[in-house]
This record gives structure tokens, sequence and C-alpha cells, in this order.
């Protein structure tokens, strides 16, 4: 058979009919250029294994199916922690037990859903600048709002005697209080001290108290002219009306408290100054060496800071 051949032509199919009723024969001849490519052979000795094959597809099914159960797991877990603390509430008592660990402070906390409010005074401190952080990592604390009075350092040994009895007033709502009448509680040189006080939940005596800045203190009740002072359960006395206390120098910053016990403190009214050291040393003495005469009923207090300043200013 003869035909031509041109430069791109690399095969040729021969083709030869028979006499018979089969299909022509047919022949691919390749006529120069590269060899065939050989087919794939399969590994000599035997042919593919289907047991490995089907081991190694279930082996990496097996881990993709891991990988899910694990991302399952964690999304699983993280969803509950959420859930546990958006059903979590503050436990005040572990609150409190923070703000009681505060150097020279007077702190009580209340909590309304996940939020903590923390109320009270305190002198600056690292203690005091770490509480926030520290009452928002306790369980179920959501949000803490700081509504604290900073008060001068010299007040913190009276702001650490008066605490525990003014916790335990806010904390029972026993109703102890001393407020002024008095924007931001500021008195002008000149001007009358005008008070109001309230007795606790029960009747009881009160003592009223001015803390001078340079150690000293006036007692304002009782006192010589109005003797032991009792009030009914929640009474309110209004204080100062007739001029009998002026604000003077020095100014600056001072504390004003009220003490209420069920049963006196002392026998004898006290004379009107004294230092602030002998008179706090003088009620501790008389609570711890009769603690069981206050009738089952709690020695509250509460105080109050003023701020004392020129005409002018």
């Amino acid at each position: 058979l003869d035909f031509p051949l041109g430069e791109e032509d690399q095969e040729k199919t021969l083709v030869i009919n028979t006499a018979g009723p089969e299909l022509p024969y047919q022949k691919t001849v390749r006529l120069g250029g590269s060899p065939p490519v050989a087919a794939e052979k399969p590994p000599s000795g035997g042919s593919v294994d289907p047991d490995a094959t089907t081991r190694r597809l279930g082996k990496s099914r097996i881990g993709r199916l891991a990988a899910k159960l694990i991302a399952g797991i964690a999304i699983l877990v993280a969803a509950l922690w959420w859930y546990q603390q958006q059903s979590l509430h503050p436990d005040l008592s572990q609150v409190q037990a923070v703000l009681d660990d505060v150097p020279c402070a007077a702190l009580v906390a209340m909590a309304s859903d996940r939020t903590v409010t923390v109320n009270g005074f305190a002198t600056q401190s690292i203690e005091f600048d770490g509480t926030a952080q520290a009452v928002a990592e306790l369980p179920g604390v959501g949000d803490v709002r700081l509504e604290v009075a900073t008060v001068d350092r010299n007040y913190c040994r009276l702001l650490e005697f008066y605490a525990p009895y003014w916790k335990t007033n806010r904390i029972q709502k026993l109703g102890a209080a001393i407020t002024t009448a008095k924007p931001g509680n500021a008195f002008v040189d000149g001007e009358p001290l005008l008070l109001d006080v309230a007795a606790p939940l029960y009747r009881s005596y009160v003592y009223v108290d001015y803390y001078l800045r340079d150690g000293y203190m006036v007692h304002l009740l009782p006192n010589q002219r109005s003797g032991p002072v009792r009030l009914g359960a929640g009474e309110w006395l209004s204080l100062g009306e007739g001029g009998e206390w002026i604000v003077s120098p020095p100014f600056g910053q001072e504390m004003i408290a009220i003490i209420a016990s069920p049963v006196p403190l002392f026998a004898d009214i006290r004379q009107s100054q004294e230092s602030d050291g002998d008179y706090l040393a003088a009620i501790n003495e008389r609570l711890k060496a009769d603690s069981t005469s206050t009738e089952g009923r709690p020695v509250t207090a509460d105080f109050v800071f003023i701020t004392t300043m020129p005409k002018g200013q």
C-alpha cells in the first residue's frame, strides 16, 4: 500500500478489506515521532489491595468525624458557659467580702440583676483602685458601678472605726442617718451648721460628733444643755437651727457622725471637746466591756463629709 506522508503526519491507519462479511481489519502504524507512552502497569506481584484502600478511606473519614465532634463539643461548652454566666446572679456575701478587705474604707454593695453598685467612702489606695476589677471577676457579676466618695487620707482611722456600724446600718436597712440640706454639703465661713439626724428603727440613744482635721472633735449631742438624747424608732431631729454652731476656720473637708445605741454608751455627759483618739477608745472599751447590753439590737452609725470654705469661694 503506497500513500504520501506530510511533515505533520505522525501515524496512519491501514485498512484491509476481507472478502467475507467480517468487519474490515484495521491497524494503526506510527511513522516517526515519539514512541507511544506505555500504560501504567500495576505493581509487580499482583493487583491493588482493595482492603488497604478501604482502610485508608475509613481512617480519613474517622479523622474528619473526630474533628467535627471536637469542634461541636467546644461550641457546646462555650454556649453552656455563656448561658451559666447569663443566668447567674451576684452573691452579695462574696462581693462584701472583697469590699471588707479594702483598707481605710467603708463600702457596701447592692445588686440589680447582674449589675453591682458599690456605695460608700474610701481614701485613695492601691487596694481601692483594684476594687472594681476584683468585684467584676466574681461569678454572676456582669457590670460594676462605683458610687464612692474619696476622702482625705487623714480620715482613715475614723473610717475604719465607724465602718462596721455603718455597714450594719446600710446592709440591714436600719435607718440611722445624718444629712445636710446644703448642695454638695458645702458650708461657707459664718454660716450656721444645720443638720438632720434620724434614729434607727428602734428607740436609741444618739451621739452626734464633729471631727476636725487636727485630731480633735466636738460633741454636738449630747451636751451639757441637752443631757442624754433618746429618740423614738425612726424619729428625726433637726440640729443647729438656733445658731449653736457657726462655720469658721480652719477650712477643708470634715466629718460629722452619728452613732446610735439601744443603751447609753456613757454614764455621764462628756466634755464638749476632746481628742478623737480618746473618744473612740472610750466607745470601744464600753462596747467590749458589756457587748450583751444592747438588748439584741445592733449599734449603728452613719456619717457625712462636709466641706467648709472662706467667703467668696
